[in-house]
């Protein structure tokens, strides 16, 4: 089947375990989203536990796919961007390069950073199979034989395999050097690759933490590279993007602005509870209404001192229902978004030809009163004042047609506008570092 929509209808809505869905796919810049062919699949109408995965694409044409259903979600979500090859644990070929697999999620446009690996070189068909021994091809099996649950291949079946999909080619294929089946690169040769306790190390964890993370599934943790003998191994660049994904977590933002290097409440919440504290000492303290009532049972300002302190305590936990944070939130976002914009028409209007013909990036201005606002709520918020960092940066960025800066620019843009704020340089530095993703390499 060619079109994209019957794929779609052989599995959608037809009966429980069940399913099909088309889009189109989608190649992605720094910048932008744009369609790049369409993709499909549908579950297979006989075996439920298989599903059929059709991408049609510009430059490379049509492939199918057979895989298990319950995989076919995640495969499909992943064609999104425009990876045409997975190899080594997660690293991918578009047509042009090979790229590291995917971990870093740039929640400032909504999409993974994307790594180019050094050194990379194509494997094709022709040179695998040249290594190849004569009488080593395997049956084609047909769709009745696919065994869903069975082991993996290991490298002898796969060859075998590869041998026996050359034999079947059509005539006017693409010639078997031009067919890329596998990636080469410095950073993926075998004396190279981590050992599950020295991967613990480079992420600064215990081996044993490392492996309960494995066997539970959590805090995603990539693919190795290789299995050798039930024996995991990751590339240094692979655990490193690893260890960088666990400083862009909202946790780490809180902790940047928090006290006892982020054991300790965040600053905002110090602030609060010592104004709210003095505020009510003095009324226990002074007030002739209310110190009586006291006096028998504690008679020592001490005794005040204590009870202030739990009372402001209190009051600044429920700084939610004393501020509205999540409309505060938006408010700052928009004031620094027009702050932006003012400049912009600023530097547009007195642009000279030749600032112009240099193609320089704009510096652009938050002010004064708008800086200390986000200061303010990053300090008291900090999980919101995360997404607002971020958010501005994507919302600018996706106009760079406009505004014609970049990432950088809009980091020292923050930098400066925090600089008049309660927050140290330190805090600061540290607080972005969280919630912004750099520049890619």
């Amino acid at each position: 089947m060619e079109d994209p929509d019957a794929i779609e209808a052989v599995g959608r809505n037809r009966g429980v375990g069940q399913w099909g869905r088309t889009d189109p796919c989608l190649r992605r810049t720094t910048t932008e989203t744009f369609p790049y062919g369409d993709k499909a699949f549908t579950t297979d109408p006989h075996r439920h536990e298989l599903a059929w995965l059709v991408r049609s694409h510009p430059d490379f044409g049509r492939s199918v796919v057979l895989i298990a259903d319950a995989d076919a979600s995640g495969l499909y979500a992943n064609l999104e961007d425009d990876a045409l090859l997975w190899r080594a644990g997660g690293y991918w070929w578009n047509g042009t390069g090979w790229w590291r697999p995917l971990q870093l999620f740039d929640l400032s446009l909504e999409s993974y950073v994307r790594r180019s690996v050094p050194g990379a070189a194509t494997v094709s068909a022709a040179a695998t199979l040249e290594r190849q021994h004569a009488g080593q091809v395997a049956d084609v099996l047909t769709v009745d034989d696919v065994n869903v649950d069975g082991e993996p291949l290991d490298r002898y079946d796969w060859l075998r395999y590869l041998a026996a999909w050359a034999e079947q080619r059509p005539s006017d294929g693409l010639p078997l050097d031009e067919c890329v089946v596998d990636v080469t690169a410095p950073e993926l040769a075998g004396n190279q690759l981590l050992s599950l306790n020295q991967a613990a190390s480079v992420a600064g964890i215990a081996a044993g933490t490392l492996r309960g993370y494995i066997s539970r599934g959590e805090s995603n943790v990539p693919d190795p590279q290789l299995v050798t003998g039930g024996r995991p191994q990751w590339s240094l660049p692979v655990m490193n993007e690893w260890v960088e994904t666990r400083a862009y977590t909202t946790d780490e933002s809180v902790k940047a602005v928090s006290l006892d290097f982020g054991e300790g409440p965040h600053v905002g919440f110090v602030d609060l509870r010592e104004k709210i504290f003095y505020w009510i000492l003095a009324r226990l303290s002074r007030s002739p209404e209310l110190k009586p009532r006291f006096a028998l049972r504690w008679r020592d300002q001490q005794s005040f001192k204590e009870v202030a302190m739990d009372l402001s305590g209190t009051i600044a936990a429920g700084l939610e229902d004393i501020v509205p944070l999540q409309q505060l939130a938006r408010t700052v976002l928009e004031a620094m978004l027009g702050d932006v914009l003012r400049s912009w028409h600023t530097t547009t209007t007195y642009e000279t030809v030749e600032d112009r013909m240099r193609n320089q990036p704009r510096m652009y201005h938050i002010s004064d009163d708008t800086g200390t606002m986000l200061d303010w709520l990053i300090r008291h918020d900090p999980r919101r004042g995360r997404w607002v960092a971020y958010t501005f940066v994507g919302d600018v960025l996706r106009e760079n047609d406009r505004y014609e800066t970049t990432r950088d620019h809009l980091i020292h843009t923050l930098k400066v506008a925090l600089s008049h704020g309660k927050l140290t340089d330190e805090q600061v530095e540290g607080f972005l570092k969280t919630a912004i993703m750099p520049n890619d390499d």
